[in-house]
């Protein structure tokens, strides 16, 4: 099979699009969601001390770790509440746009069938 020119032109094209989307894969990551992992790094980092040394710790470590707590909770309830932890995905909007599309066309042909 021999190619001519332009469908040569049109592979060549595809491909290096194909490859230039492999090897340049990049994962965005919403802003809002970099800095919930932030908190909640910081949050592992300020607790695991206290954990790890717990015998030792008296009733005010105990008060102050758990007022830390609660500080953080309501920040996390306030993120759910804000939406910032809700990920929109390209695939699930693309997928939900092309399946009633699809239904429509389906739709459209029983019934032009029917008439």
């Amino acid at each position: 099979m021999q190619l001519s020119w332009e469908e040569f032109i049109k592979v060549s094209l595809k491909l290096n699009l194909l490859i230039n989307n492999v090897l340049h894969f990049r994962a965005v990551v919403p802003s809002k969601l970099g800095l919930v992992f932030l908190l909640f790094d910081l949050e592992i980092t300020l607790v695991f001390p206290f954990a790890v040394s717990q015998s030792n710790n008296e009733i005010y470590g105990l008060i102050v770790v758990l007022i830390f707590l609660v500080i953080i909770t309501i920040g996390f309830v306030y993120e759910l509440g804000k939406g910032a932890l809700k990920i929109d995905s390209k695939q699930s909007i693309s997928l939900s746009s092309s399946t009633s599309t699809i239904t429509s066309i389906s739709y459209i042909e029983k019934s032009n069938t029917g008439n």
